[in-house]
């Protein structure tokens, strides 16, 4: 029941609209709001030629919610129990973590961005150099060379544990590459459609048959 909810709420079912608009990817960078990206994620569903690069809140130790510009540290714990407390069963919608800090020539620094721009921007360079059915993620096609450094540096156990709950990792490998380092959707059931590159080719052939 205010402005700023309504807005992006409605501002996602014209975009989404068949016929209002032809996108087959779509972000809404920092709106981590399940009133919005549930409707989003709705939306896109009902679409059925979009994916949808979903940003999520993170947590700190002690169950509370963090901001952008925070700077608690955040749980990766608390942030994977606080999602899969979530009822999401949708292939149509994938999301990472945790957020990315990119070297910005408009600013003269680095910036701070959602994860969902640096996702966008591995499967931009998928439909670039090869196909939406292949993988957007790993050291072929998931590296965020822009990227200097993620807002928590993710252990083999943290990688671990947001993968199980569908949570795509950015990764920081003491190499000094940052990594997409998966590539789920957020349906519940293992099949196919649980992968963003098989979504993506399923999209790209309805898209083929629509025309």
């Amino acid at each position: 029941n205010n402005n700023i909810i309504s807005s992006y709420v409605q501002a996602g079912k014209i975009i989404t609209l068949e016929g209002a608009t032809n996108i087959n990817m779509l972000i809404v960078p920092g709106i981590r709001e399940q009133l919005v990206t549930n409707e989003i994620s709705k939306n896109v569903k009902d679409n059925s030629k979009i994916i949808y690069l979903m940003d999520i809140p993170s947590y700190d130790a002690n169950n509370n919610r963090l901001f952008i510009d925070d700077s608690t540290t955040i749980s990766v714990e608390k942030t994977v129990n606080q999602f899969e407390g979530r009822p999401i069963d949708n292939n149509f919608v994938a999301t990472y973590f945790p957020d990315v800090f990119l070297n910005s020539d408009q600013f003269a620094q680095r910036v701070k961005a959602p994860a969902s721009v640096s996702a966008m921007q591995a499967l931009s360079y998928t439909d670039r150099v090869s196909y939406p059915w292949f993988a957007p993620a790993g050291f072929s096609r998931g590296v965020l060379d822009n990227v200097v450094t993620t807002a928590i540096r993710l252990t083999s156990a943290d990688r671990d544990a947001l993968y199980e709950a569908r949570i795509n990792p950015i990764a920081n490998f003491s190499t000094g590459r940052i990594v997409i380092f998966g590539q789920k959707t957020l349906q519940a059931d293992k099949s196919a459609l649980d992968r963003v590159n098989v979504r993506r080719m399923v999209l790209k052939v309805k898209r083929i048959v629509s025309n």
